[in-house]
Protein backbone atom coordinates (compact mmCIF):
# COMPACT_ATOMS: atom_id res chain seq x y z
CA UNK A 1 0.00 0.00 0.00
CA UNK A 2 2.77 2.40 0.90
CA UNK A 3 4.51 1.50 -2.31
CA UNK A 4 1.45 2.59 -4.32
CA UNK A 5 1.27 5.87 -2.37
CA UNK A 6 4.94 6.56 -3.02
CA UNK A 7 4.48 5.77 -6.69
CA UNK A 8 1.43 8.05 -6.99
CA UNK A 9 3.29 10.86 -5.20
CA UNK A 10 6.19 10.43 -7.61
CA UNK A 11 3.82 10.61 -10.58
CA UNK A 12 2.18 13.74 -9.15
CA UNK A 13 5.58 15.39 -8.67
CA UNK A 14 6.53 14.62 -12.27
CA UNK A 15 3.21 16.03 -13.44
CA UNK A 16 3.76 19.22 -11.43
CA UNK A 17 7.27 19.61 -12.90
CA UNK A 18 5.95 19.20 -16.43
CA UNK A 19 3.10 21.54 -15.63
CA UNK A 20 5.46 24.32 -14.51
CA UNK A 21 7.85 24.16 -17.48
CA UNK A 22 5.44 25.37 -20.20
CA UNK A 23 4.47 28.38 -18.08
CA UNK A 24 8.00 29.70 -18.27
CA UNK A 25 8.13 28.98 -21.99
CA UNK A 26 4.82 30.76 -22.53
CA UNK A 27 6.16 33.75 -20.64
CA UNK A 28 9.16 34.09 -22.96
CA UNK A 29 7.13 33.33 -26.09
CA UNK A 30 4.67 36.12 -25.30
CA UNK A 31 7.51 38.57 -24.64
CA UNK A 32 9.38 37.64 -27.82
CA UNK A 33 6.17 37.90 -29.85
CA UNK A 34 5.66 41.47 -28.64
CA UNK A 35 9.26 42.45 -29.39
CA UNK A 36 9.05 40.75 -32.81
CA UNK A 37 5.94 42.73 -33.74
CA UNK A 38 7.71 45.93 -32.72
CA UNK A 39 10.82 45.10 -34.72
CA UNK A 40 8.67 44.16 -37.72
CA UNK A 41 7.04 47.60 -37.62
CA UNK A 42 10.40 49.37 -37.32
CA UNK A 43 11.81 47.32 -40.20
CA UNK A 44 8.81 48.13 -42.40
CA UNK A 45 9.24 51.84 -41.69
CA UNK A 46 12.95 51.68 -42.46
CA UNK A 47 12.38 49.64 -45.64
CA UNK A 48 9.45 51.56 -47.09
CA UNK A 49 10.20 55.19 -46.11
CA UNK A 50 13.68 56.42 -46.96
CA UNK A 51 15.27 59.72 -45.92
CA UNK A 52 14.12 62.35 -48.39
CA UNK A 53 13.78 66.09 -48.90
CA UNK A 54 10.11 65.85 -49.86
CA UNK A 55 7.25 66.06 -47.36
CA UNK A 56 6.57 62.95 -45.30
CA UNK A 57 3.37 62.47 -43.33
CA UNK A 58 4.19 61.37 -39.78
CA UNK A 59 0.66 61.38 -38.33
CA UNK A 60 -2.68 60.84 -39.99
CA UNK A 61 -6.01 61.19 -38.19
CA UNK A 62 -9.17 59.81 -39.81
CA UNK A 63 -11.25 62.73 -38.48
CA UNK A 64 -8.91 65.65 -39.18
CA UNK A 65 -6.69 64.20 -41.87
CA UNK A 66 -2.97 64.95 -41.88
CA UNK A 67 -1.75 66.35 -38.55
CA UNK A 68 2.04 66.20 -38.61
CA UNK A 69 4.25 66.62 -41.68
CA UNK A 70 8.02 66.68 -41.79
CA UNK A 71 9.52 68.48 -44.79
CA UNK A 72 13.12 67.38 -44.33
CA UNK A 73 13.38 63.79 -43.18
CA UNK A 74 17.09 63.56 -44.02
CA UNK A 75 18.12 65.38 -40.84
CA UNK A 76 15.35 64.13 -38.56
CA UNK A 77 14.97 60.52 -39.71
CA UNK A 78 14.67 59.39 -36.09
CA UNK A 79 11.21 61.05 -35.86
CA UNK A 80 9.88 58.28 -38.04
CA UNK A 81 10.68 55.66 -35.40
CA UNK A 82 9.19 57.50 -32.40
CA UNK A 83 6.04 55.38 -32.31
CA UNK A 84 8.06 52.20 -32.55
CA UNK A 85 10.34 53.36 -29.72
CA UNK A 86 7.36 54.12 -27.48
CA UNK A 87 5.96 50.67 -28.29
CA UNK A 88 9.25 49.06 -27.31
CA UNK A 89 9.27 50.98 -24.02
CA UNK A 90 5.72 49.78 -23.31
CA UNK A 91 6.70 46.21 -24.15
CA UNK A 92 9.77 46.28 -21.91
CA UNK A 93 7.87 47.90 -19.05
CA UNK A 94 5.13 45.27 -19.22
CA UNK A 95 7.79 42.55 -19.39
CA UNK A 96 9.58 43.81 -16.29
CA UNK A 97 6.32 44.17 -14.37
CA UNK A 98 5.11 40.71 -15.37
CA UNK A 99 8.52 39.23 -14.50
CA UNK A 100 8.29 40.76 -11.03
CA UNK A 101 4.73 39.47 -10.64
CA UNK A 102 5.81 35.95 -11.65
CA UNK A 103 8.72 36.05 -9.21
CA UNK A 104 6.38 37.17 -6.45
CA UNK A 105 3.91 34.39 -7.31
CA UNK A 106 6.68 31.80 -6.87
CA UNK A 107 6.81 32.67 -3.16
CA UNK A 108 3.33 31.24 -2.60
CA UNK A 109 4.11 27.54 -2.66
CA UNK A 110 1.98 26.42 0.27
CA UNK A 111 -1.49 24.95 -0.29
CA UNK A 112 -3.37 27.80 1.36
CA UNK A 113 -2.06 30.49 -0.98
CA UNK A 114 -2.11 28.65 -4.31
CA UNK A 115 -5.15 30.64 -5.41
CA UNK A 116 -3.31 33.91 -4.78
CA UNK A 117 -0.31 32.63 -6.73
CA UNK A 118 -2.57 31.69 -9.65
CA UNK A 119 -4.15 35.16 -9.61
CA UNK A 120 -0.73 36.81 -9.67
CA UNK A 121 0.39 34.62 -12.55
CA UNK A 122 -2.78 35.50 -14.44
CA UNK A 123 -2.07 39.21 -13.96
CA UNK A 124 1.45 38.62 -15.34
CA UNK A 125 -0.01 36.95 -18.42
CA UNK A 126 -2.50 39.80 -18.84
CA UNK A 127 0.37 42.30 -18.83
CA UNK A 128 2.17 40.36 -21.56
CA UNK A 129 -0.97 39.91 -23.64
CA UNK A 130 -1.82 43.60 -23.35
CA UNK A 131 1.69 44.36 -24.54
CA UNK A 132 1.08 42.24 -27.64
CA UNK A 133 -2.22 44.03 -28.27
CA UNK A 134 -0.45 47.40 -28.02
CA UNK A 135 2.21 46.21 -30.47
CA UNK A 136 -0.50 45.06 -32.90
CA UNK A 137 -2.14 48.48 -32.71
CA UNK A 138 1.19 50.18 -33.34
CA UNK A 139 1.82 47.89 -36.30
CA UNK A 140 -1.55 48.87 -37.79
CA UNK A 141 -0.63 52.54 -37.24
CA UNK A 142 2.73 52.02 -38.97
CA UNK A 143 1.07 50.28 -41.92
CA UNK A 144 -1.33 53.22 -42.24
CA UNK A 145 1.56 55.72 -42.24
CA UNK A 146 3.33 53.67 -44.90
CA UNK A 147 0.16 53.53 -47.01
CA UNK A 148 -0.45 57.27 -46.69
CA UNK A 149 3.12 58.04 -47.75
CA UNK A 150 3.11 55.62 -50.71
Amino acid sequence: MEEKKAKSLEIEERFEEKKEAPKKNEFWILFLLGVSLNLLGAFLLWYRIKPTDSAVILHYNSFLGIDIIDFDLRDDYYKLFGVSAVGLIICLTNFILSFLVFKQADRFLDEERKQEAAERQMSGYLLLISSILVQMGILVYILAIIRVNS
